[in-house]
């Protein structure tokens, strides 16, 4: 016993010292964002105000084809119809005001898929149009995955798009 006491020494610290450890410790455990919220939530509601037709984009890159390229355009237009009657679907044309992309990465390990919704907007220092993301979400698919997969993951994206949608033009 004696030896580990000599070996273990007293730790030496002031009360200064010892509250920026315990505040480092504290921060290590809890972290910042279990208590944060998204700050760009209402931000991107709101790009998604008196929005009354769209475009829908692919942009694919497959590895690993669990759907073709037409059928997965079909089955989100299908969706975005069902859950977003409001919305006017348009073929893609420079006059159509929005556009909504669907962005995936396929593999035979998973995929990530990711919608996101284009719109104008003008720049306020240079007072310059331009053409942005303003709305997305994004899912990640790990392991194999079939076509069913596929389909739940486009529908909870479009699921997430109805419910800002619907909060940010509600009457």
């Amino acid at each position: 016993m004696q030896i580990l006491a000599k070996l273990i020494r007293p730790l030496e610290i002031s009360q200064q010292g010892l509250a920026i450890w315990l505040s480092v410790l504290i921060c290590l455990i809890h972290p910042a964002d279990a208590r944060s919220q998204d700050v760009l939530a209402q931000h991107r509601i709101d790009a998604l105000k008196a929005l009354s037709e769209i475009s829908i984009v692919l942009r694919p890159n497959a590895q690993s084809e669990v759907l073709s390229v037409r059928e997965a355009g079909d089955y989100l237009e299908v969706m975005v119809r069902r859950r977003l009657t409001e919305l006017r679907i348009r073929p893609n044309s420079a006059s159509v005001p929005a556009w909504l992309e669907l962005s995936y990465v396929s593999t035979d390990r998973g995929a990530t898929l990711e919608l996101r919704m284009y719109r104008w907007a003008t720049l306020v220092a240079s007072k310059k149009d331009v053409f942005v993301p303003v709305w997305s979400d994004f899912r990640g698919i790990f392991g194999s995955y079939d076509k069913k997969h596929f389909q739940e993951t486009v529908d909870s994206l479009v699921t997430s798009l109805a419910a800002d949608y619907l909060r940010a033009n509600k009457r």
